[in-house]
């Protein structure tokens, strides 16, 4: 659920980081987000059924990872709007990898992983909420080890690259599953 907490991050605290960095308040970061939304509704269907579900997952989630990193990292309006734009198009990788893990079960017991997917990205986007924002509350104090602003978008980024290991090395174990989802 490494992949929860790191998609979890975009939705609990963007709207601080850029108020911080920039004084974005909604009106600023709302189009973005609109763009955001439309690009994740757009990404799945379009580039989903080219590239197949081995391949959304594996270059969504490092196009996910290298656009939070991008966000946490860029100090200015720009590079947050190019990188955010990045890691919306990785968002491929999040429909691919739930079809994949419920295709892993037999077509009546898929409802059941389905709603376990569920609870668990519920149980994650709690957990997420509250550790990034207090990331970021600590990042940007006068008590924190370094300046980082972006610290939690760092921190997401490598959530998405272990969930990325993890699924590498399932489909390294298991070559002929991989073969299956070209």
């Amino acid at each position: 659920r490494a992949r929860a907490l790191g998609n979890a991050c975009i939705n609990s605290i963007f709207g601080n980081y850029v108020n911080h960095l920039f004084g974005w308040g909604p009106t600023e970061s709302a189009p973005l987000l609109v763009l955001v939304g439309l690009m994740i509704a757009i990404a799945p269907a379009t580039l989903g059924r080219k590239l197949g579900l081995k391949q959304s997952i594996t270059w969504g989630s490092v196009l996910y990872a290298v656009g939070l990193l991008g966000t946490g990292l860029s100090g200015s309006a720009r590079g947050v709007v190019i990188s955010t734009l990045v890691s919306s198009v990785g968002c491929i990788a999040i429909p691919a990898l739930i079809a994949f893990i419920a295709n892993q079960a037999e077509p009546h017991e898929r409802g059941a992983v389905l709603g376990g997917i569920e609870t668990l990205n519920e149980l994650c986007l709690a957990i997420a909420h509250s550790t990034y924002g207090r990331t970021l509350a600590l990042f940007i104090s006068d008590s924190a080890p370094f300046r980082l602003p972006g610290a939690p978008f760092v921190l997401a980024s490598g959530c998405i690259m272990a969930s990325l290991v993890v699924i590498t090395r399932t489909f390294a174990a298991f070559p002929q599953l991989a073969a299956s989802y070209l």
